[in-house]
């Protein structure tokens, strides 16, 4: 099941409204004004594929993502404006495309994606990035892209 929600002025995400769709694998909520994603707004649900992209995210609460753990494989999150990811933010094993280009994202610390071992493919160009600290891509042993370009790295 597909739910496009592209284009409107969409500003929260309202988790009882989602859980009327139990058997939703793609919603696409891209090209809204959403700037904030609580604990809590995904309840648990089949969801494969989340696309958030060019809406107006500032930052992610560690675990957001959590109810969805068992079941999601593409998360986009380009064209928002968050500036920072923490090691907690992303528990998902069977996430296996993540995209954040055109963020705000200056560093990446150890240990960021170790939450997500099945990663295949990891797109963060566009953000300005300029530190990659030890670690930042450990644990990632199934990644087969991986897109830095356009950013400010120097080393």
């Amino acid at each position: 099941t597909f739910l496009s929600l592209i284009n409107n002025k969409i500003m929260n995400i309202l988790p009882e409204e989602l859980k009327l769709f139990q058997s939703l694998e793609t919603l696409d909520l891209s090209n809204n004004n959403i700037s904030v994603l609580e604990m809590g707004s995904f309840p648990p649900l089949v969801l494969k594929n989340l696309h958030i992209s060019n809406n107006r995210i500032v930052s992610l609460d560690p675990g957001i993502f959590d109810n969805l753990a068992n079941t999601l494989q593409v998360l986009k999150l380009n064209k928002n404006r968050i500036s920072t990811i923490t090691q907690k933010m992303f528990k998902l094993p069977h996430l296996q495309h993540l995209e954040m280009s055109r963020n705000r994202i200056k560093k990446i610390d150890g240990l960021t994606f170790q939450g997500l071992p099945s990663l295949k493919s990891l797109k963060i160009q566009k953000n300005g990035l300029v530190w990659l600290m030890d670690g930042a891509f450990w644990g990632l042993s199934n990644m087969e892209i991986l897109q830095l370009d356009h950013n400010n790295l120097t080393e």
